[in-house]
Formats: C-alpha cells, sequence, structure tokens
C-alpha cells in the first residue's frame, strides 16, 4: 500500500469513524459544560453581590433594614411578588421567598396591565407583579417587563399557575 491509498482509505475505515465521532461528542460535552459552568458563576456573582449590597438597597432611613438576609441563590432575571414601596425610578418588591427586590425602572421598560400599556404612576403600594430584567452588579434588577398580576393574583408567575393574564 502506498501513501496514497493510505489517505484514500484511512478516513473512510469504521475504527476512524468511531474516533471521530468520539472526539466530536466529547468536544460537545465539554463546550456544554463550560456553559453550565458560566451560567452557574454568573447565577453565584449576581447572589454575591445582591448579599455584597443588600444593606445599601434596603436600609430604611431610620437605619433598619427590610426583610430578611437571603439563605442561597437569588431568582437573578426576574421576581414576582408584592410592591412593597414606590420611588421615581426604583420599586421595591417582596419576593415571594420573602426577600425584597430592588427593581430599577427607566423610560425602555414596558409595564403593561393584560394588554395594555401603562405607567409608573398607574402602579400601587401592594399590587402583585412578575418582573423580567437584568441583573446589575449592584444586586438590582433592571427591569425589561413589567406586569401587574389581575386581582393580586399571588399564584400568576409561579409554575403551575395563572397564566393568561
Amino acid at each position: 500500500m502506498n501513501i496514497k491509498e493510505f489517505f484514500t482509505k484511512w478516513p473512510k475505515t469504521r475504527g476512524v469513524k468511531i474516533f471521530f465521532l468520539i472526539i466530536a461528542v466529547l468536544i460537545e460535552t465539554l463546550f456544554v459544560f463550560q456553559a453550565g459552568v458560566a451560567v452557574g458563576f454568573h447565577k453565584a456573582a449576581f447572589s454575591f453581590n445582591s448579599a455584597s449590597n443588600y444593606k445599601r438597597n434596603f436600609e430604611n432611613p431610620s437605619g433598619r433594614l427590610g426583610g430578611g438576609m437571603m439563605n442561597s441563590y437569588t431568582n437573578a432575571h426576574g421576581t414576582f411578588g408584592k410592591i412593597i414601596s414606590i420611588a421615581s425610578t426604583t420599586i421595591v418588591v417582596a419576593d415571594s421567598d420573602n426577600t425584597e427586590k430592588r427593581v430599577l425602572i427607566d423610560s425602555s421598560t414596558l409595564i403593561r396591565r393584560f394588554r395594555e400599556n401603562i405607567n409608573l404612576t398607574d402602579l400601587k403600594v401592594n399590587d402583585y407583579i412578575t418582573v423580567i430584567g437584568i441583573p446589575t452588579d449592584n444586586g438590582e434588577l433592571k427591569a425589561a417587563l413589567l406586569r401587574i398580576m389581575p386581582n393580586g393574583d399571588q399564584s400568576a408567575g409561579r409554575p403551575g399557575g395563572m397564566m393568561n393574564f
């Protein structure tokens, strides 16, 4: 067998195909693992930053903290719960696990009640809302979408809850 025959027949052998298939599966597995590590790192960094800035984010003017300390990872990209305070560009929400989340509102935030766009001034303390957004380095959530839950339905944002709003 000469060199030309070797390189034309070699890639077609069953053993070589299996070898390359195994290599491809290993590479794909490594990419998936690395993606999981990146997501886990992002989630841990958000929780760390949120805990580091907890006092600054939730200290009342009297110097007392509101809410409890976080026991585990926080829900980084969204929240649902009851509005406990509203400021000009910030809403504080009591989350389902009794943690308070600062939600930042800007001109690009969609605020909706059912299919109707509403303004920040239409929100009231004790409204139940669902928020989807981007976590900041300070442990806050920059809202992209804020939706009022109908009739104060506390189950609307939870798995198995009413989602037709």
